[in-house]
């Protein structure tokens, strides 16, 4: 995530930042760079060879009453599932995230954040599972607002996300560097955050 203070943009400093970076993956031969774009650093990061992927928008839901959900295991993620979903390993990732809400064939996380609490990431075979994981989380704390971020391209994360009463709020654009490593978005009901993916 790169943040730029108002009093000093335009003076290069984001280019440097991506530049070093940038650098350094090469160094580690990592083969593909993502990231989260607002429409205010897209520009920067075409200049630098990164190109549009899809969009990812942010979901917000204000406090209020939410129908009682089953409520799902805790346990550790099934690695295979994970990887179908984002085409790469990010159990050492999700480890540090914390412990998710298992069914057989979904998990999903929760966690505070500094304006509302968080859902995501949600990975599911089947839209009924990622519902009732989304709908149990919440459920669980529905007095407190919420942030949910999705790709806009799976239906039934949007139907599921409307249906929880979240709307959305913000639209950033996913954009990818080098060899473009995709899983099955169609797994993916909510991503890890926008500094995430």
């Amino acid at each position: 995530m790169v943040l730029t203070h108002p009093d000093h943009r335009g003076r290069g400093y984001a280019r440097l930042l991506m530049e070093w970076a940038l650098r350094a993956a090469r160094e580690r031969a990592i083969r593909c760079v993502k990231l989260d774009a607002t429409a205010q650093g897209e520009a920067l990061y075409r200049s630098l060879g990164f190109e549009a992927e899809q969009p990812v928008e942010r979901w917000h839901r204000a406090p209020g009453s939410c129908e009682a959900r089953a409520p799902a295991n805790a346990g550790s993620i099934q690695a295979d599932l994970d990887d179908a979903a984002f085409g790469a390993d990010r159990s050492r990732f999700l480890r540090e995230l914390g412990v998710p809400a298992l069914l057989p064939d979904a998990y999903a996380m929760d966690r505070p954040g500094a304006r509302a609490r968080y859902f995501g990431p949600c990975v599911s075979r089947t839209p009924e599972s990622a519902e009732q994981l989304a709908g149990g989380l919440i459920a669980a704390r529905p007095d407190e607002p919420w942030f949910w971020d999705l790709l806009p391209a799976n239906q039934h994360a949007v139907r599921i996300a409307g249906a929880l009463g979240f709307r959305p709020v913000r639209q950033l654009v996913r954009m990818c560097l080098g060899e473009n490593v995709r899983g099955d978005d169609s797994l993916v009901y909510a991503i890890a955050g926008f500094e995430a993916g």
